[in-house]
């Protein structure tokens, strides 16, 4: 009879990527990001296009089918051993996150299949599917949240059109932008959004300094105000020294992609080479966003019961959030992580007309308006800056070409995790720093009541 610890150790086997993975270009295909590139200009140069034609060379058939039957074996499995109900709890939303993930994709690779055959075919039903599953992996939309949002956005459209020193351009998007926004709800009068004033900020990250006093050195480096991206793998180096990863074998190391990511496989920052230089004040931020990300993932590994070794059913969301917001601890700033990513979501599913949903391309028409309110718009060059802002923002909402949830957790994380922060600020300075290194321990969500209690031995 199977046990946990075996049960895990299939999964990790398994070497299942991230729910975004599949959706992406091959590595270190020049051919796929070529093919990218053309497929969004020709999309955004085509106003009648309702989806961008994108081929995704990942999403296999065969593998994810192999995938789905691993896992449903791994849960049968799991129902046999004579582990705890709250152990078995916890391992199987484990498997069920992947399995629900797996499911959208075979949806996705179902769609792809139906378009190819006959354009005409049930393709909108299997897409409205493929969102079905995303949302029951990720959860779904706090509507009070998105028309606060959006509220937010027409207040600053209705700055622009008021202001004697808005260009006819910048009247214009405003103007688009708040009629195509009009029949948006308006936000409860007790609706809470949870932000950090500063002097929270600034004691969470005296908390912060005092668990990990190198990162003390860390804050007041002397960054220039440019780092190119081949010589910020010190800096990378030196966060993860502070936090007592370095030594444990955690390094950064230069890759062929343009983004920054952690690795915790490989027990590495992987820095995007062919992305542009770094600005300076990003460096600090930045590096500790990555360093937590590999910190909580080394505490876990560490763990002595397999089941906490675990990433939890909601840790997505949670993790992403307490990264983010420790970047706004270190810098003093706070900031609203994920907005863009939960109203793209919000309008793709028309939560601001009666749930009649947009398709890519109406979804694009809205967000590139509310960057170009943000931004500023100028002249009309700028147009076309921020409709590629846009178009990496929907397609990020949309991948696979169906409404994808995935990056809602950022916002979702970022409201969770500032909700738990100011519940503890008043606690005793220790209690409130056991806290932190608590949650720090493994990649859990201390708000989730059943992760929370499987973990409650850490905090003895």
């Amino acid at each position: 009879m199977a046990d946990i610890e075996s049960i895990i150790k299939s999964l990790e086997s398994l070497d299942i990527p991230a729910s975004n993975v599949p959706y992406a270009i091959r590595e270190d295909s020049k051919q796929d990001s070529e093919q990218r590139a053309t497929t969004k200009n020709a999309f955004i140069d085509s106003p009648r296009t309702a989806w961008p034609e994108i081929k995704y060379p990942n999403l296999r058939f065969t593998d994810l089918e192999n995938q789905l039957r691993q896992l449903l074996d791994l849960m049968r499995q799991l129902n046999q051993t004579d582990a705890t109900d709250e152990e078995k709890t916890y391992i199987f939303e484990a498997l069920e996150a992947k399995l629900q993930e797996t499911q959208r994709q075979l949806v996705i690779v179902q769609m792809i299949g139906a378009k190819a055959i006959n354009p005409d075919a049930s393709v909108e039903r299997i897409r409205d599917n493929a969102g079905v599953r995303s949302f029951e992996r990720f959860g779904e939309m706090n509507e009070d949240r998105f028309n606060y949002y959006v509220a937010k956005d027409r207040d600053k459209a209705k700055k622009v059109m008021e202001s004697p020193d808005s260009t006819p351009l910048e009247r214009l998007v405003a103007q688009e932008f708040l009629d195509g926004t009009n029949s948006a709800g308006a936000p409860p009068e007790n609706f809470t959004h949870y932000e950090l004033e500063k002097g929270t900020l600034d004691l969470f990250k005296s908390d912060l300094v005092t668990i990990y006093p190198n990162l003390a050195t860390i804050l007041s480096r002397d960054i220039p105000e440019k780092v190119n991206r081949d010589d910020s793998l010190p800096y990378f180096d030196e966060t993860l020294d502070a936090f007592g990863l370095y030594q444990d074998g955690y390094c950064s190391r230069l890759t062929e992609k343009q983004t920054t990511e952690e690795n915790p496989i490989s027990k590495t920052i992987d820095v995007g080479g062919k992305g542009s230089a770094f600005r300076g004040e990003r460096i600090n931020p930045l590096s500790i966003h990555e360093a937590v990300h590999l910190l909580r993932s080394r505490n876990a590994l560490a763990q002595e019961s397999p089941t906490k070794r675990m990433p939890s059913y909601t840790n997505t969301a949670f993790e992403e959030g307490l990264c983010t917001v420790f970047e706004q601890i270190v810098t003093g700033k706070e900031r609203t992580a994920g907005q863009q990513y939960y109203e793209s979501i919000g309008f793709q599913l028309g939560l601001d007309r009666n749930g009649q949903r947009r398709n890519f391309r109406e979804t694009l028409e809205l967000l590139w308006r509310r960057y170009a309110i943000i931004d500023g718009i100028k002249k009309v060059d700028d147009i076309h800056a921020a409709k590629a802002k846009a178009y990496k923002t929907v397609l990020r909402t949309s991948r696979g070409n169906a409404v994808d949830a995935r990056d809602k957790s950022y916002n979702d994380g970022d409201q969770s995790v500032k909700k738990w922060l100011l519940e503890i600020k008043d606690l005793p300075d220790q209690q409130r720093r056991e806290k932190i290194e608590w949650v720090l321990s493994g990649q859990f969500d201390p708000t989730d009541q059943d992760a929370a209690r499987l973990f409650s031995t850490a905090e003895e």
